[in-house]
């Protein structure tokens, strides 16, 4: 037998690609005993779908790959993913901060109105698949596979019918297909079946695939102090990275200490920037650093008989933090009047120029998404077709695409869906 289409992994993409694939012969084939396992975890297992920011800013989201991703998002929009779940029956909700779920509340309710469209369709799918290879065969009318000779030496034959499909190998089987869409994911979450096959197999495939490593992750800090400030948070907290006392990169967002280190939208959303041993520079108060200093000069001569603790207090920071700084410079019981100009210096520091050092980026069992996979390059952004191998698409994280929180990895999941099935059913009409 010979698919239409056959989908490798049965994640956000691949769903979404057999929902919308009604009229072809489809099987999708995914290597754990259920399908779906890292979409029914995204938003905490409430699903985040997508976004309902302005697609025009929508973009901004992609780091460098925005410009890939634009035509992606514009042919499949927020809005049109939000309307086709309401077709389906899913109604959704909107948070104030734009955010997009079901209802329910629930990822077993998305999961489910894509498996209700695969069976509409009569889609097949196969559990315990893993996928080893992919290669372009030739075949007769009779299904026969021929070698290079027997392919040289039928090519021209009037009236022979050759054609070229793919066999995919599996564990335990193989199948033939005239498309295939890949469709694996990345590196993280790896107990949910992401585990980077998706790269091994393309890379047998002679396809460029870009370093990978974890993104939309926290941190672990070295020689960490705030441990027992873990679940404390910082609104529009500025951290700089710093290689080899060269500033990196800057950015600004809310802050979390966690048990081991750092988390909270600005590292989460940037940790793709990180690497063992930067140092990270945290003003936990945001505010421009020299301000910040002659308006605390100014309230320590002010009131020279006031506790240094009560003047820090003043500024928008917690009690905890406040005391937790205060005591690792020893100043505890000092007033203003008795604060040392070095001992300032350090205060002020520990507060806006604080420095620490990255042990790791924690790793792709935290990781949300992976940063890298398949080259950008390698595909037709107004498809995602191989340039080099046709009838071959790759979706989603596999792609060398991230995004920030907030349901942009997902929208370009389904939006990446969109695009390849549009285009192949093109094809068959």
């Amino acid at each position: 037998m010979i698919y239409d289409v056959i989908i490798v992994g049965g994640g956000a993409s691949g769903l979404f690609s057999g929902a919308l694939l009604s009229g072809l012969k489809t099987l999708v084939l995914e290597k754990e005993n259920k399908v779906g396992k890292k979409l029914l975890l995204t938003g905490a297992g409430q699903c985040n779908i997508t976004n309902r920011m302005d697609i025009k800013k929508f973009y901004e989201n992609y780091y460098e790959a925005k410009n890939f991703v634009k035509p992606i998002l514009n042919a499949f929009t927020n809005e049109d993913l939000i309307e086709y779940f309401e077709r389906k029956n899913l109604k959704t909700i909107t948070r104030d901060d734009g955010k997009v779920f079901p209802k329910s509340m629930n990822a077993k309710d998305v999961v489910e109105v894509l498996l209700k469209e695969i069976r509409k369709n009569k889609g097949e799918i196969k559990l315990n698949q893993r996928v080893n290879g992919i290669e372009e065969v030739y075949i007769d009318k009779d299904f026969n596979i021929l070698d290079e000779e027997e392919y040289e030496n039928k090519k021209d034959y009037p009236h022979v019918d050759i054609k070229k499909i793919f066999k995919i190998y599996t564990n335990n089987n193989s199948y033939m297909a005239k498309n295939v869409i890949i469709s694996v994911g990345g590196n993280s979450y790896q107990n949910t079946g992401s585990c980077g096959d998706g790269y091994k197999i393309l890379n047998k495939l002679d396809l460029d695939i870009v370093d990978i490593k974890p993104a939309l992750s926290p941190v672990i800090l070295r020689n960490y102090e705030f441990k027992d400030l873990s679940g404390l948070s910082f609104e529009n907290a500025k951290i700089a990275i710093y290689e080899k006392d060269k500033k990196q990169k800057e950015f600004c967002g809310d802050l979390l200490f966690t048990h081991k280190g750092l988390s909270g939208p600005v590292i989460i959303n940037n940790s793709r920037y990180f690497d063992s041993n930067m140092e990270i520079r945290i003003n936990f108060l945001g505010v421009n650093e020299n301000i910040f200093r002659e308006n605390f000069i100014i309230k320590l001569k002010n009131n020279p008989k006031k506790l240094i603790k009560n003047i820090l207090k003043e500024y928008d920071l917690s009690t905890r933090f406040v005391d937790k700084i205060i005591n690792s410079l020893n100043l505890f019981n000092k007033t203003a009047s008795n604060l040392k100009k070095e001992e300032r210096a350090k205060l002020i520091h520990s507060v806006v120029d604080n420095h620490q050092i990255i042990s790791s980026v924690q790793g792709y069992h935290l990781a949300m998404v992976t940063f890298g996979g398949l080259s950008r390059k390698e595909v037709n952004k107004k498809t995602l077709e191989c340039k080099k191998i046709s009838n071959l698409y790759v979706l989603g994280e596999t792609l060398d695409i991230d995004a920030k929180t907030g349901g942009f990895n997902l929208q370009f999941a389904f939006s990446s869906a969109y695009v390849a099935v549009k285009n192949i059913k093109e094809k068959y009409n």
